[in-house]
């Protein structure tokens, strides 16, 4: 909530930084084989507030900012095509060669 209007001008600012540091594992990280470690996370919010007159009693302004910067990485596994199946060559179950009557 926002006061009304005042003939005095008027300001804040805040910052909430946290780092891989301040941050606790996940709790099932921890009980994995091997220990997976924590998550690369750099968390940056901040906002600022200003007000004041524009008209002495009549007129007020008011200005309010707040973001939030987040940079994390991921560990990305992917599985990519055999050279056989890229060249098209897809086979199902046991591979023809050795399946003889």
């Amino acid at each position: 909530m926002t006061k009304s209007g005042t003939n005095t001008w008027h300001g804040s600012a805040s910052e909430y930084y946290r780092t891989k540091g301040f941050e606790a594992n996940d709790y099932f990280n921890n009980f994995a084989t091997p220990v997976v470690g924590r998550q690369n996370l750099v968390r940056n919010q901040f906002g600022a507030s200003f007000g004041g007159p524009i008209v002495k009693d009549k007129f007020f302004f008011f200005f309010d900012y707040n973001a939030r910067r987040n940079a994390t990485s991921n560990e990305v596994t992917q599985t990519v095509p055999t050279t056989t199946f890229a060249s098209g060559q897809i086979t199902y179950g046991i591979p023809a060669a050795e399946h003889r009557h």
